[in-house]
């Protein structure tokens, strides 16, 4: 059995090679799949195996298709909605609601503002917000106006806060039907974290030509810039055979291949009030460590004040 251990250490990947022929009841990983513990948690999460999905040809150079391999991190399943209870929100096409992650309903980004994408078949404006999980703060929210039914993608504006590295944010999307009956309009939602790619994942996506990207960062596990690195290819020559197959490969290993033949499709942004993000409080001094007295601190003495004596009666004394 042969399996890739994946550590990483600060900013740099370490990839060790472990190979045995110790059975498989011993409890070990499958085979090809990968651990990769998470920067400051102190756990590690696994990667699928990839799956064999045949070759293409490009620049007359035999090249695999995007291989993804998610992290094996679930999160609650909600990346698709159930029907809507609301006569007034129903979808213009049979395009289910659904944001465009992984199974496991996670995704991993090296971008400090991403790209969001989903599919949708409402008319209707959809607002999309982004909380952050550890101070439940709204760090982003707009809505978004379809032009037409397919799958949507919208980018983190420039005048927004990034995202902080190792931090998990969850995303929501919300179909804007009924402002009085808000809980029976359609809601999807995902979770996403950014991490720091190692130096020497930067350098081979500097030397990487565009057409490269989407499977080096696919053989990362990270999600949003194999989607969006193929989406921008795709966008750029919509009628090339191999785009629309590696798109249509790429969905259909997360579960998603019903939506491959759905267009990408532009979007109005409606203008839309932010929340203020509040810095978080600044840092508390750090305790001392045990045996190291502080210094005392002693209050001046302040003096008591002198009261004088009555002065002695005259005629005083024994007779």
């Amino acid at each position: 059995m042969v399996f890739w251990r994946i550590i990483t250490s600060g900013s740099s990947l370490l990839m060790v090679l472990l190979a045995s022929s110790v059975r498989a009841e011993l409890g070990f990983l499958p085979q090809d799949s990968v651990a990769w513990p998470l920067e400051g948690q102190g756990r590690e999460f696994t990667l699928a195996a990839p799956k064999q999905l045949g070759n293409r040809q490009t620049d007359n150079k035999l090249q695999p298709r995007p291989d993804f391999r998610p992290p094996r991190r679930g999160r609650p399943s909600r990346r698709e909605s159930g029907a809507t209870r609301s006569a007034s929100c129903q979808a213009t096409a049979k395009v289910p609601f659904t944001a465009i992650v992984p199974e496991n309903n996670f995704g991993l980004t090296t971008s400090g503002r991403p790209t969001f994408f989903w599919a949708s078949g409402y008319s209707q404006p959809m607002e999309l917000q982004v909380i952050d999980q550890t101070t439940k703060a709204i760090v982003w929210r707009q809505v978004i106006r379809a032009e037409q039914p397919g799958i949507v993608s919208v980018q983190m504006p420039a005048d927004r806060p990034e995202l902080v590295p190792d931090r998990e944010y969850r995303w929501y999307i919300t179909v804007q039907c009924s402002a009085r009956q808000s809980s029976a309009n359609p809601v999807i939602s995902s979770y996403i974290q950014r991490i720091i790619p190692p130096p020497s994942l930067t350098a081979q996506l500097h030397q990487a030509k565009p057409p490269q990207q989407p499977e080096i960062y696919a053989a990362e596990g990270i999600w949003f810039e194999t989607l969006v690195s193929l989406a921008d290819l795709r966008r750029a020559q919509p009628n090339q055979p191999d785009l629309k197959a590696d798109w249509k490969s790429l969905l259909e290993l997360v579960g998603l291949g019903d939506l491959a033949n759905q267009p990408l499709v532009k979007v109005t942004l409606v203008p839309t009030p932010q929340v203020p993000v509040i810095a978080p409080p600044p840092a508390q001094p750090k305790l001392e460590p045990q045996g190291v007295r502080a210094p005392e601190v002693r209050t001046p003495a302040i003096p008591s004040p002198v009261i004088p004596l009555p002065p002695e009666k005259p005629g005083g004394g024994s007779r």
